[in-house]
């Protein structure tokens, strides 16, 4: 019988990448051998590109495209809380009462008034001198004086006439300490003396005629339409007076004096 070769198929890629393929027979007798090798060579191309050309042909896998991830959009801040202020209850500040606004009116006319009846009046003479005399013509005009003090205002003496007419007119005088001069003149009369008497001791005062705004003082308030009225008259101040004993007192000085 034939001996039975023992077949060995081993592919082997070369360094070039061609394939080799080696048969080999060994027969079974002791005497021989067999060997047959077939070796498969390309001979299309230099061995330097076949191995570029081997490589499979692999489909270009295109990279995906960078997609920019959108930025998130920035969170709203939450604005802060803001808390209630709670107010504090505080006792309410006591009102200062204000002083009520007087309306101011302008004076009313004087009403008129029936006189005393001319048999409840007198007509008395009173002699007077004015602001400005000498301490010799006080004197020499009407005597020496019921009383004699302190004037009321600084450096001034008094001398006081009480009863110049008897149970009618007082009269009064403010003089200079220093010089003696005469610096007010003062008269107060009782309620049955006329307006023609007082009008005519107060000119005596003045000095001269009197001014309007004392005559008219004078009649209202010897009619009770008022019971105080001012005047001035040249360098003098007056003032006529219905005072609580209702007597009617008349006061004229020097404009300086009581300053």
């Amino acid at each position: 019988l034939p001996p039975m070769p023992t077949l060995r198929h081993q592919p082997h890629r070369t360094r070039a990448g061609v394939w080799r393929f080696c048969y080999s027979c060994w027969p079974r007798s002791p005497g021989g051998a067999f060997a047959i090798g077939y070796n498969l060579f390309s001979q299309s191309e230099p061995e330097e590109h076949r191995a570029i050309e081997i490589q499979p042909d692999l489909p270009r896998v295109s990279e995906p495209p960078v997609v920019s991830a959108p930025e998130p959009e920035p969170e709203p801040e939450p604005e802060p809380e803001v808390t209630p202020e709670v107010p504090v209850a505080t006792e309410p500040a006591t009102p200062e009462p204000e002083a009520p606004s007087l309306p101011v009116e302008p004076l009313p006319e004087p009403e008129a008034t029936d006189p005393p009846p001319a048999s409840q009046t007198r007509s008395v003479d009173v002699v007077a001198i004015a602001p400005g005399s000498s301490e010799e013509q006080l004197q020499a005009t009407l005597g020496e004086p019921t009383e004699k003090r302190e004037g009321f205002w600084p450096n001034s003496r008094a001398w006081l006439y009480k009863d110049l007419v008897p149970n009618e007119v007082d009269a009064g005088y403010l003089l200079d300490a220093n010089s003696g001069r005469v610096r007010q003149t003062e008269a107060s009369f009782a309620s049955p003396v006329d307006l023609a008497s007082m009008q005519a001791t107060l000119s005596r005062m003045i000095g001269g005629t009197l001014p309007p705004a004392a005559a008219q003082g004078l009649e209202q308030v010897y009619l009770r339409q008022t019971d105080l009225r001012s005047f001035e008259a040249g360098n003098l101040k007056g003032i006529i007076q219905r005072n609580a004993e209702d007597r009617i007192y008349v006061g004229v000085w020097e404009a300086d004096f009581h300053e």
